[in-house]
This record gives C-alpha cells, sequence and structure tokens, in this order.
C-alpha cells in the first residue's frame, strides 16, 4: 500500500462515491455534452476500501465538484473548501482580525493563519499549490501587499472558475499537477498548500517540488490532516530535504470547533435534496468518519512553517 492509501483509507471511498453521483447527474443535466474528463472508469467502486484513486480519478472529482459548486446558489461566493478554524486557547499567528460578521469567515482565518506572521512585502512571489476555488489567493489579495500570486491546481474547471473570478492585477492561474509543478527552479518566495495535499499520490514528490520551485530564504506554509502515526516521517523528510521547521501547532481542536459551527452552511451550498448526506464526510460534519478520526486523535490536523536556508 502507497502513501496515499494508508492516508486517506476513509476518505478515498466517499469521495468516489460523490463522484460517482455527481457524474450521473452531469450526464442527466447534459447527455448530449458529457465531458471526458469526468467519465469515470466501469469498475470506479471495484476498489478495495482505501485502495489509491487513480490520479486521473482525484482530478475528475474536483471538475465535478467545482461544476456542482459552480451551478449552486452560491457558487459565485464558494471560495474556499477547506474545514475552517475558530480560535481557541491554541496559539494563533494571524496578524489580521476579522469582523464578528465576515463572509466565509473560518475558511478565511485559516488561511490566516496558515500566512500567519510570516514576512510579506510588494516583490514577494506567491504560488499556491492547490488552488481550488482560489480561497488563498483571495486572502492574499485581500489584506496583504505581495508581487505576483500563481495558482495551480489540477482541475480545469477550478482553474476556469478562478480565471474567471479572480481577476486581480498580476495574478495567475494554471493547470498543475502537485507532483510536478511547472514551474522553473526557485521561481516563488512563498509556496503554500492548505488542505490538498492527503489527495496526492506521491506526497514525497511534492514536496522535492516545493524544495526546488521555492527560492533560497523562501517559506513553504502548509496546513493538512495527517495521519497520527505518519507525522514525524513527514516531518523529517522535509527537513532532510534541507527545510528548517519553524513552528508545527496541531490545531485540530480549532479546525473541529469550525466543523461544528459550519455543519449547517456547508450543506447548503450543494442544492439537491440528497447532497447534504453525500458530502457529509468530504465536508467532515460532526459524526462523520473524516471528523470522528480528528476526534480521537487518528489523525490530527497540523500547521507548519518551513524555512529554506539562504
Amino acid at each position: 500500500m502507497n502513501d496515499l492509501n494508508a492516508r486517506i483509507a476513509n476518505l478515498s471511498p466517499e469521495k468516489r462515491k460523490l463522484l460517482e453521483l455527481l457524474r450521473q447527474k452531469q450526464e442527466e443535466q447534459n447527455s448530449d455534452k458529457v465531458s471526458e474528463e469526468n467519465v469515470i472508469r466501469e469498475n470506479l467502486f471495484s476498489f478495495e476500501d482505501g485502495e489509491l484513486p487513480e490520479k486521473g480519478e482525484v482530478k475528475s472529482f474536483y471538475d465535478a465538484l467545482n461544476s456542482q459548486l459552480s451551478t449552486s446558489q452560491f457558487g459565485e461566493y464558494s471560495f474556499f473548501l477547506n474545514y475552517g478554524y475558530v480560535p481557541n486557547s491554541n496559539p494563533q499567528f494571524s496578524q489580521v482580525r476579522l469582523p464578528d460578521v465576515y463572509l466565509n469567515k473560518n475558511s478565511t482565518r485559516l488561511v490566516l493563519e496558515v500566512i500567519g506572521d510570516c514576512e510579506l512585502g510588494p516583490d514577494t512571489e506567491v504560488l499556491d499549490v492547490g488552488c481550488g476555488r482560489g480561497g488563498t489567493v483571495y486572502v492574499f489579495r485581500k489584506f496583504f501587499n505581495v508581487g505576483r500570486i500563481t495558482g495551480g491546481d489540477l482541475s480545469s474547471n477550478a482553474v476556469r472558475f478562478c480565471q474567471k473570478v479572480h481577476t486581480y492585477p498580476d495574478t495567475f492561474f494554471k493547470e498543475a499537477d502537485a507532483e510536478n509543478l511547472p514551474f522553473e527552479d526557485q521561481s516563488f518566495d512563498i509556496v503554500t498548500n492548505l488542505e490538498s495535499s492527503h489527495t496526492y499520490g506521491d506526497l514525497f514528490a511534492f514536496y522535492k517540488e516545493v524544495w526546488r520551485v521555492l527560492r533560497p530564504g523562501g517559506n513553504f506554509l502548509y496546513t493538512d490532516l495527517i495521519p497520527d502515526e505518519r507525522i514525524g516521517e513527514y516531518q523529517e523528510f522535509l527537513e532532510n530535504l534541507g527545510f528548517v521547521t519553524e513552528h508545527t501547532i496541531d490545531i485540530t481542536s480549532n479546525v473541529l470547533l469550525s466543523c461544528d459551527e459550519m455543519a449547517n452552511v456547508h450543506s447548503k451550498a450543494f442544492t439537491q435534496e440528497n447532497d447534504s448526506d453525500i458530502m457529509a464526510n468530504f465536508l467532515a460534519v460532526p459524526n462523520s468518519p473524516v471528523y470522528n478520526e480528528m476526534k480521537n486523535g487518528k489523525t490530527r490536523y497540523l500547521l507548519f512553517r518551513f524555512h529554506k536556508k539562504k
């Protein structure tokens, strides 16, 4: 069993279930023009539980998900797919304080915590790997003065959405495989990756790519769900590449608070009657397998900052 099999054993079957549902709905609505990228192999559900879906299936899943979001009543404002963050007694790094009422507040908070007090300036060039619908890029542009920002994502539908909606100056979006990034060596000062890497088939290849495209003196800002027994292994690999760990914070409790708070709101982003049930595990609603694994400590939601020495 490869790296991702061990890390998303419970996630991947749910995602395949959702993907098949969305594919069927798209076929019903567009029977004369089903996109090839959303056509799933006939044996989609023949995998044993925990077996890794092919990269094409991961791409198809997120293409279908983005298509569904774009047609929902909240599609225009659905920039985030992360679980969000609610403050508690844990250390906080965000230099921005949001108002009490703020659209996508919890998801925005998570991005702000990841960015934290990282030194940024008008010449800072940023790459967001797994940019999804552009939430992290939006936060950078709204709250910080940085230079060129590039968002990369495996999903062509996500990239098209971002190109249409996030039309900021000096901001670009591109289809990109996190394990083989289409960028030159030492091209960026900051690389961000939020709640995306758990879908990668070769996590170590991704880490190597981050090291390659990051300039000396740059920072890798990273957060995701990680199986408890693998945390040391992943951190050791990054440090062996040459990264210096500036901080590692367990924010599982903050994420669970957000999941509790946002369960109903998240479900309303999907208009079909049965979407909320299908999406329960994907969105980590209370009592879903993903939520329970965070609750019992089997997986931990960690926030890292790694520095590449000059």
